[in-house]
């Protein structure tokens, strides 16, 4: 895009770094050359290390739908600019894929999720969203890359899914111009609701190669 980008996050699974199946390597640093803390999971919670169902790289994360996520980090210096970004594998729907987001708390800011097709929600408050929702039904088993953009240049946002390089849906805001910076962990794989993780969002299937940027991202 020729923008100055800041690398977030890059989640890519890969053994011969030093990752397992409870630690999960930062790939990326914030532009003063700060680290950032690599993502991490407890006892059952963890997704299976799965060495033989990779999209790219030596692993992928595979989760089962019950209670398997990957805390990542609190993330906050992204305010006008984000791209989310993975690659899936999935029968099932109605599953998240990266979020930070709290339903409950009134503490939300971006969301990627798969329903069937991609939707991708940001808030600007905690409780105001914008969203939008492709039309590529995801839960058919095959891999799939998916990304969802936001861009705002303070008067008007406009948010954009992709799915496998193709532009999927768009939609303007005028009143989510900036993404909330809420308190909460960036999850991959789940979503909280009151502080807890939401049992009915919890992602069954595959995720590799997780990306978060704080800039929109095209698709060249």
């Amino acid at each position: 895009t020729g923008k100055d980008k800041e690398f977030i996050k890059l989640v890519n699974n890969d053994t011969i770094t030093g990752e397992n199946a409870s630690l999960f390597l930062n790939n990326a640093t914030f532009s003063n050359g700060t680290g950032i803390r690599n993502g991490s999971c407890v006892g059952t919670q963890c997704p299976i290390f799965n060495m033989s169902g990779a999209r790219f790289g030596a692993d992928g994360m595979q989760f089962d739908g019950s209670n398997d996520f990957i805390k990542l980090t609190n993330l906050t210096s992204i305010t006008r600019g984000l791209t989310l970004e993975a690659w899936i594998k999935t029968n099932a729907g109605a599953e998240m894929i990266v979020s930070k987001y709290d339903f409950g708390n009134n503490n939300r800011a971006y969301r990627l999720e798969n329903p069937g097709p991609l939707k991708f929600v940001v808030s600007n408050d905690g409780t105001t969203t914008a969203d939008i929702s492709g039309n590529v039904v995801l839960n058919d088993g095959n891999w799939h890359h998916v990304a969802g953009t936001y861009s705002s240049d303070g008067s008007t946002a406009t948010l954009r899914v992709y799915v496998d390089g193709a532009l999927d849906g768009t939609v303007t805001s005028t009143t989510v111009t900036s993404v909330f910076e809420a308190n909460a962990e960036v999850l991959v794989g789940a979503e909280k609701d009151n502080g807890a993780i939401s049992a009915g969002d919890t992602y069954t299937g595959t995720i590799d190669e997780v990306s978060i940027w704080n800039v929109s991202l095209s698709s060249e």
